[in-house]
């Protein structure tokens, strides 16, 4: 019995218990998974976008293809239903344009929307913003990663 009382008063064992629990108590699973989905739900109009807007400037058949490649290699079950779509937005990239950039401003506010509100609850943030400030923080976020993004590339 001493020794179990020893292991438990470890600082290593005590620290894994406590974020165990804590990890459990603000539901974390369920916040990750949220994130997971919001991301990957955020993908295809995100590369619709990307097309759409860079098929103006560029070359559009290598970025297409650079496009293609590169979501191919994230979800490569997907790989043929992609090109295939992707092919057909580039061919009517003024009418799908402005489609495609509202979709992904959408989908990629909720992802951001749902990481706020994760890292807000793991970190112990009471967040008392209203729907309409959480979504231009959302927004804001989303242009400075889409500005980011674009400085990198």
């Amino acid at each position: 019995m001493k020794q179990w009382e020893k292991i438990r008063n470890n600082k290593i064992v005590s620290l894994l218990t406590e974020t165990i629990a804590k990890f459990t108590e603000d539901k974390g699973s369920l916040l990750a998974a949220a994130v997971a989905y919001y991301l990957l739900f955020s993908i295809f109009p995100f590369a619709l976008a990307m097309l759409s807007i860079a098929g103006f400037f560029m070359e559009s058949t290598r970025f297409e293809n650079g496009v293609i490649n590169a979501l191919g290699n994230l979800i490569p079950v997907a790989r043929g239903m992609l090109e295939k779509n992707l092919h057909e937005v580039v061919n009517a990239r003024a009418e799908t344009g402005i489609i495609a950039i509202l979709a992904f401003i959408w989908s990629a506010s909720s992802f951001f929307n749902a990481l706020r509100n994760a890292l807000n609850k793991a970190w112990g943030i009471n967040s008392g913003a209203s729907f309409f400030k959480g979504r231009a923080i959302d927004i804001a976020m989303l242009l400075g990663s889409f500005i980011l993004l674009m400085v990198y590339v």
